[in-house]
């Protein structure tokens, strides 16, 4: 069966800070991080990288920003490897302004920017530390879209949109609110083409004997049609996020599924933008789940939201003395 992950990770390192490359001491003794919600990175994903930026908040680009360590997390939620943060690279910690941890590619240069950006947050200073408490609502993250998101709502029907066939309505999902697909049943907001996130869709067969997981499609606008490949029906042009299963072998099942039978799970993710669908699993970023009820046609179902408690966060706390 597939597991719902109601549970949260909660750690907290302590490093000694290292030398820069000059072999001069900054002006600092340790850093600490804790963290809740991160999960473990596959090879193929790519690793975890700490930075840190000078300079004004308002005037910020990628070359502001210097690294403080690549790392992963184990399945108990440890930071690995030990030693994963060093802050030589940073000249003054005390001109730091904010941080962010992003997803970078495997073979990425450790010096440059180039994957997602996971978390952000502004400097606090509380004492002889300094505090950054990072989430995905900073603006150099995605701004005001999570909340947006955890406040969004996802209502769908059985129903074939690629055929208009009744006797086909068991073979697909799709979120509107009306059995013609022109009332949108998705509410959360648009990803702008410069952000890097995307929605995907996944459909998971929980019997024992198969949990299978079939990709059901991506889009960064609820209210058009899918930007990623579309499986398992025609070339129709069906502008709300969905999916029909109707043909079958190949990335489809190998025979017609009936999503009404009552072992199948409905998922929304929320991915970088531009990982390949292809022998995917769904990232661990989840915003909505739930089983398919068995229904007649027409009927109406609520995914849940469950944004609130997938969505990580981290605090990052540099002491100046």
């Amino acid at each position: 069966m597939l597991k719902k992950f109601s549970f949260i990770f909660s750690l907290t390192v302590l490093f000694l800070s290292s030398c820069d490359d000059a072999g001069i001491a900054p002006d600092r003794n340790r850093i600490e991080f804790s963290h809740t919600g991160l999960k473990p990175l596959t090879s193929s994903q790519g690793v975890y990288e700490l930075w840190f930026a000078t300079g004004s908040l308002s005037d910020h680009d990628d070359a502001s920003y210097k690294s403080a360590g690549r790392f992963n997390i184990t399945q108990d939620g440890t930071v690995t490897p030990e030693n994963a943060f060093n802050l030589g690279r940073i000249p003054d910690i005390n001109l730091t302004e904010d941080a962010i941890i992003t997803i970078e590619p495997p073979d990425d240069r450790p010096d440059t920017i180039d994957g997602v950006r996971l978390l952000g947050g502004a400097k606090v200073l509380s004492g002889n530390s300094l505090i950054f408490n990072l989430s995905m609502d900073y603006n150099e993250v995605l701004g005001s879209l999570p909340a947006q998101m955890r406040s969004s709502t996802a209502e769908y029907m059985l129903v074939s949109l690629s055929t208009n066939d009744t006797n086909y309505y068991r073979q697909g999902f799709w979120f509107t609110k009306n059995v013609n697909g022109t009332t949108q049943g998705l509410t959360l907001p648009v990803i702008n083409d410069s952000l890097q996130w995307y929605y995907r869709m996944w459909l998971i067969d929980s019997r024992d004997s198969l949990n299978v997981i079939y990709y059901a499609g991506g889009f960064d606008n609820p209210f058009g049609e899918e930007d990623d490949y579309r499986f398992c029906y025609g070339s129709v042009q069906i502008n709300i996020p969905g999916n029909d299963w109707i043909q079958t072998g190949g990335q489809c099942p190998q025979d017609l599924i009936n999503l009404s039978s009552g072992y199948f799970r409905l998922l929304v993710t929320l991915e970088p933008r531009g990982w390949s669908w292809v022998n995917a699993k769904p990232f661990y970023l989840k915003l909505f789940y739930g089983s398919i009820p068995s229904s007649s046609y027409g009927t109406v179902h609520l995914l849940n939201n469950v944004t609130a408690q997938s969505l990580p966060n981290a605090v990052v706390r540099l002491y100046t003395q």
